[in-house]
C-alpha cells in the first residue's frame, strides 16, 4: 500500500470497464500469493511504468514455472499494459482500498 504512491500519480479516481477487469485480476494474484508474487514489484511497490511492468513479464518467462499462479500474473500484467498510467494508478488504489468503485 503506498499512499504517497496513488498521490504522485494525482490520485486517479478512473472507475472503467478496462480498470475494473484489471482490479479483477490483480485479487486473483493475490489470491495466489499475498505479495503480489512475480508482480510484486509493480502491485507492491507500485512500480507502474511500462519498463517495470515489462522486466516483470520477461522475468516469469525466464524464471518462472508454468502453472496457474504465472498464468494469472502474466494476464494481469498483460492487461495492466493496456491501461494508461491514470489507470493504473486507479486499480492499484482500488485494490488498496484508497479508492472506493463507483456504482453502476
Amino acid at each position: 500500500m503506498c499512499m504517497d504512491c496513488w498521490e504522485n500519480y494525482g490520485s486517479p479516481r478512473l472507475d472503467t470497464d478496462a480498470v475494473r477487469v484489471v482490479v479483477g485480476l490483480i485479487e486473483q494474484v493475490y489470491d495466489y500469493n499475498a505479495a503480489g508474487g512475480g508482480a510484486h514489484i509493480v502491485l507492491d511497490d507500485w512500480n507502474i511504468e511500462d519498463d517495470d511492468i515489462r522486466w516483470c513479464i520477461d522475468n516469469l518467462s525466464e524464471c518462472s514455472e508454468a502453472g496457474p499462479e504465472r498464468v494469472v500474473t502474466m494476464e494481469c500484467l498483460s492487461a495492466l499494459l493496456g491501461l494508461t498510467l491514470p489507470e493504473r494508478a486507479s486499480a492499484l488504489a482500488m485494490v488498496d482500498g484508497f479508492v472506493l468503485a463507483a456504482v453502476k
